[in-house]
């Protein structure tokens, strides 16, 4: 089964999201792509922008947490990939690696959370909430689940610690974030461990 993550909310994203949570003897393949204006071949093409501006890690991160809402860490009902190159081309990204990233076990369904302005859907994990906005619009002052966390992202993945603990936060349209809970590290600390620590 093939799952592209699509922007329309209601009777796209959020069907697709709760279809891949249904999956019980199949597991989906998450096949992300999106055009971006460059002319780079390489790796560099992941800076760059699409029409909308959205710039190519963004829709990365996008995908990636809405494949957080759907994915089932028992059954492992899903994969997933990305690229911008048209199929030809393929790169490994940090963000497989769980040295790199790596939230421990699901706590419970996804569900919706409004902002002051908006609405995120958010999962809880062991080490975080994975967030998303799969809305036209941006969502403003949304409260962290519980307590405080630090938001994490592709430019802050390799130092979360860099970014402040907050109590809420803004998530743009068409975005995903990772919440790191305080006291919790976004990797693995060591082969087969679960997720660490951080001041």
């Amino acid at each position: 089964m093939a799952i592209a993550f699509l922007y329309k909310e209601s009777m796209q994203w959020l069907n697709q999201v709760q279809a891949m949570r249904r999956l019980k003897h199949v597991r989906a393949l998450m096949n992300v792509h999106g055009p971006v204006v460059s002319d780079a071949r390489d790796f560099s093409r992941m800076d760059a922008s699409d029409a909308s501006g959205n710039r190519a890690w963004e829709v990365f991160w996008f995908a990636l947490t809405s494949f957080l809402q759907g994915y089932d860490d028992t059954r492992q009902n899903g994969l997933m990939n990305f690229t911008l190159w048209g199929y030809t081309q393929f790169y490994w990204f940090n963000e497989f690696d769980p040295r790199y990233l790596h939230l421990g076990k699901a706590r419970g369904e996804f569900h919706r959370i409004e902002g002051r302005e908006g609405h995120v859907y958010v999962r809880e994990f062991d080490a975080g909430w994975a967030v998303v906005n799969p809305a036209e619009k941006p969502a403003h002052a949304v409260h962290v689940p519980e307590g405080e966390a630090r938001v994490v992202d592709h430019d802050s993945l390799e130092h979360p610690e860099t970014r402040p603990l907050m109590t809420e936060f803004d998530l743009a349209a068409h975005r995903g974030i990772v919440l790191l809970k305080r006291g919790k590290a976004i990797g693995q600390s060591s082969v087969g461990g679960g997720a660490g620590r951080t001041p």
